[in-house]
């Protein structure tokens, strides 16, 4: 039978052994293999007649076993075949599985890089390449010391990161120019001017709400800063009661090119409120001010979650809607030069003026004025 060991551990062996090329006429019968313990005891292993190797577990090391084969045949066992073994020492059993893991390891190492050259070589790797750029620029930028701020990154790295994005399918956030109607012109910014407009839900549903959309003749910056607020919008915001909602972008249009709808706020600014509410001190008024601070911080919790940090939060940039309700506005990827101030709208913080600010946009610029 030419009995031999071909795997030795510390604790468990594996016995293979030679069959007959022919078979006789009478066929192979079962092999059974009898384990003498050192305590007295023995276990049998019965294996198939065409079986070729067994494995023996729960052995101890360095120690001496002997076993015996014999065949089986409607319960009765013929010959005796003895044969010895030695289990291995501990240390070495870890050696050898060390020396296999690392051949392993090895071998599925050359085995990838085989893999990723050929991949290369024949353009596969492309796409992923151009993925991941703008990302090698945000790590090696990391490396030079620059600030981290939002998602670890600045404010220009934002744009670039964002504004370079693709997708290779589409969005739940893409809406067809089909379904958005741009109505009246509201507001003119620093690169964008502000609609209001309809959106249409499948056929019959329509909500109102406020297109921002690039101006006649913009620059490649503006087209990238605007593409790096839909992208970063669209991926990293969710729906919060106390955050204006996003309903998505339109990036079919060549024309006035790609741009960004938001959910429309009667009630324009939390400044315009206060302002319009200087002079009447209400119960009601002081009502709704605990009420807007305590959902001001609802709103900024919820971002701070999402890893989000508002960097122009002001009564400017919390927004009201029909009922008053606070929805927090202008976070997002923006233009350094305009940190200082609302970029969008074209206001500094501090600029002592009696005209309102951009934030009107979404709703009537003189409603409380006017009263």
């Amino acid at each position: 039978m030419n009995i031999r060991v071909t795997e030795n551990n510390a604790n468990s062996v594996r016995l293979e052994w030679d069959l007959p090329e022919t078979e006789s006429c009478y066929g192979r019968t079962d092999i059974v293999i009898v384990l003498y313990v050192h305590d007295g005891s023995t276990k049998v292993y019965t294996v198939s007649r065409n079986t070729k190797f067994v494995d023996i577990i729960g052995l101890d090391a360095s120690r001496d076993y002997n076993v015996s084969f014999s065949l089986g045949f409607e319960g009765q066992r013929f010959g005796n075949l003895p044969y010895t073994f030695r289990t291995v020492d501990e240390d070495k059993s870890a050696a050898a599985e060390g020396i296999v893991g690392g051949v392993i390891a090895a071998v599925i190492i050359i085995a990838l890089v085989i893999i990723i050259i050929v991949l290369i070589r024949r353009g596969k790797l492309e796409p992923v390449r151009e993925r991941l750029r703008p990302l090698t620029v945000r790590f090696r930028n990391t490396i030079n010391g620059l600030s981290m701020k939002a998602h670890n990154t600045g404010e220009e790295d934002e744009i670039y990161i964002y504004g370079a994005m693709t997708f290779d399918d589409r969005q739940t956030w893409h809406i067809s120019r089909n379904n958005v109607t741009l109505e009246n012109f509201v507001k003119s910014g620093h690169f964008a001017n502000i609609f209001k407009a309809s959106v249409y839900c499948g056929t019959k549903n329509q909500a109102t709400a406020v297109a921002k959309c690039l101006k006649e003749g913009y620059s490649n910056r503006d087209k990238e800063l605007m593409m790096a607020k839909i992208n970063f919008t669209g991926t990293q915001l969710a729906v919060h009661p106390n955050v204006l909602r996003f309903f998505g972008a339109v990036l079919d249009d060549d024309g006035i090119g790609p741009f960004m709808i938001y959910e429309y706020c009667e009630n324009g600014s939390l400044r315009d409120y206060l302002e319009s509410q200087r002079n009447s001190i209400t119960m009601e008024l002081q009502e709704n001010l605990f009420r807007f601070g305590l959902d001001i911080c609802k709103g900024m919790e919820f971002l701070v979650s999402r890893k989000i940090i508002h960097r122009r939060l002001a009564a400017r940039n919390v927004l009201l809607n029909h009922l008053n309700e606070v929805k927090i506005s202008g976070f997002g990827p923006q233009n350094f030069e305009l940190d200082d101030g609302d970029a969008e709208f074209g206001k500094k913080v501090g600029e002592d003026s009696n005209e309102m600010d951009g934030t009107r946009m979404y709703g009537e610029r003189r409603r409380y004025r006017e009263k």
